[in-house]
């Protein structure tokens, strides 16, 4: 896949989005992998998003970020909040969403916390089987598509909490905040045009109350030099943050996500 080149270095990273949604164990199949665990329908009424880049990589960037995306997963609280798992492309007809995980409490269907305990590792490996079935061959990706869909997943404010983590190399080679083919990290004017041009063009969503998470821009590896991870992320930073969210990038998973 060709990438825009971030000069003075060369941007190899490819893209990476882990789109974490909640489990629906169901008698939908994603593939070959069935809806193997029971969840439980009660739990918490917070809402969590993850969307995953699933573009075309070379550079076990998929392996990277299923990395990121089990990490997360192991990590809900065994509260159980309303979870949804995706996958982006170039455009918002390229995103997909689990069949088994979209939507229902993340949490396995015992009322003891401590056999949900025990269960939690078998519902997470599920989840990983699923998303291992999601789509990850797009030849372009658009950030802003991940934040249109975690928006939709969401929905309005509400008194519980929202959040989108989007996993991510950070550099969008579609859409309006496309790169130029040389792009210059030092440029101090282009990543207020490429916002402008995304709030001019609607393709921005109102993420308000809403905590996003941008995870894996400037991950080892990559060959992007220092001057090019921090424009990526004061980039995608910027265009979060103009659709009205909370926003924080990470190269890597938070402990206060």
């Amino acid at each position: 896949m060709k990438r825009t080149r971030l000069t003075p270095s060369i941007a190899t990273l490819a893209a990476a989005a882990i789109a974490l949604t909640s489990m629906s164990c169901q008698s939908g199949e994603v593939g070959a992998v069935g809806c193997a665990v029971e969840t439980n329908d009660d739990g918490s009424d917070d809402r969590l998003v993850i969307m995953k880049d699933g573009t075309t990589s070379d550079d076990a960037a998929d392996d990277f970020t299923s990395d990121l995306a089990e990490r997360i997963l192991t990590g809900i609280s065994l509260e159980g909040p309303i979870v949804s798992i995706g996958t982006y492309g170039g455009s918002d007809a390229e995103v997909t969403f689990s069949a088994c995980f979209d939507g229902t409490h993340f949490r396995p269907n015992f009322n003891q916390p401590r056999r949900r305990e025990e269960a939690a590792p078998e519902l997470v490996a599920a989840a990983m089987a699923d998303i291992s079935q999601l789509p990850s061959d797009w030849p372009t990706t658009d950030s802003t598509s991940a934040l249109r869909a975690g928006a939709e997943k969401l929905g309005t404010s509400s008194e519980s909490a929202r959040t989108l983590v989007v996993l991510t190399d950070g550099i969008p080679t579609a859409g309006c905040a496309r790169l130029p083919e040389n792009t210059d990290p030092t440029d101090g004017h282009l990543i207020a045009e490429i916002v402008q041009r995304c709030k001019d063009t609607g393709a921005l969503p109102n993420l308000s109350g809403v905590d996003v998470w941008m995870i894996g821009i400037g991950r080892t590896g990559t060959g992007l030099s220092s001057e090019a991870v921090a424009f990526l992320s004061e980039l995608n930073k910027a265009l979060c943050e103009a659709s009205d969210a909370t926003c924080q990038v990470s190269i890597d998973v938070p402990s206060d996500l």
